[in-house]
């Protein structure tokens, strides 16, 4: 189904909801959560990784900043966001943080109360109204894309930055490579390409170091 298509079916979907019945309580967080999921369904290709299923919905309440979780998430700044997806989304979390103040705190183990049987009541009914709102939409859950970022350290040494969401997104892990030679900007610049493009075939998957390795070195002594 095109994305247009999909989105004009969740819309529809969303609009039943808004009119569905529901008690006084469920009510309040049912508009928020429609809320949310319509500025969500209005997201451009500049966000095609992002996805706010069940899962993203219940974390948002329970993160200390929307923003900060969201970049944490899908390596997306603010900025890249709708203004009003933001509001919607920290309308959600400041409801929830008003009627239950303490589920986001830890315990001593560094659990969140709201996943322990102190919260047990407040979990069943917040997943109870995000299932029914959110699950009907049929929200896919998209991997996340890694892309490496390369840089050369005093030393000669190659230095692999690995980065989840986009490029010059989260920031995930680095390793350093050995290398013969050094290599000009444009080198550097076809070489993170070539490696990119062999993460993308790859399923965006971490590529084992000896993969790695061995695409440097062809590309190293081929441009020699």
């Amino acid at each position: 189904m095109k994305t247009s298509n999909k989105k004009a079916m969740r819309q529809a979907i969303l609009n039943y909801m808004k009119n569905d019945s529901y008690t006084k309580k469920e009510e309040i967080y049912a508009q928020l959560i429609i809320n949310v999921m319509e500025e969500a369904n209005k997201f451009g290709k500049n966000l095609d990784n992002v996805f706010i299923n069940h899962n993203i919905i219940e974390d948002i309440l329970l993160t200390s900043s929307v923003t900060t979780y969201l970049h944490d998430a899908f390596g997306r700044s603010k900025d890249e966001f709708p203004t009003k997806f933001i509001k919607v989304c920290n309308e959600l979390k400041q409801q929830f943080d008003s009627d239950y103040p303490n589920a986001s705190e830890y315990n001593e183990k560094y659990v969140d109360l709201y996943y322990t049987s102190n919260c047990f009541g407040v979990r069943i009914f917040m997943r109870k109204i995000i299932s029914r709102i959110v699950f009907p939409l049929g929200i896919e859950v998209k991997v996340q894309p890694l892309f490496v970022r390369l840089g050369i350290h005093t030393d000669g040494m190659l230095n692999i930055a690995w980065e989840k969401g986009k490029k010059g997104g989260v920031y995930v892990m680095q390793d350093d490579c050995e290398i013969a030679r050094n290599l000009t900007e444009s080198e550097m610049k076809l070489l993170e390409d070539q490696i990119n493009e062999a993460i993308r075939l790859n399923s965006h998957e971490v590529l084992e170091f000896d993969d790695l390795a061995d695409i440097i070195d062809a590309f190293v002594a081929q441009a020699a």
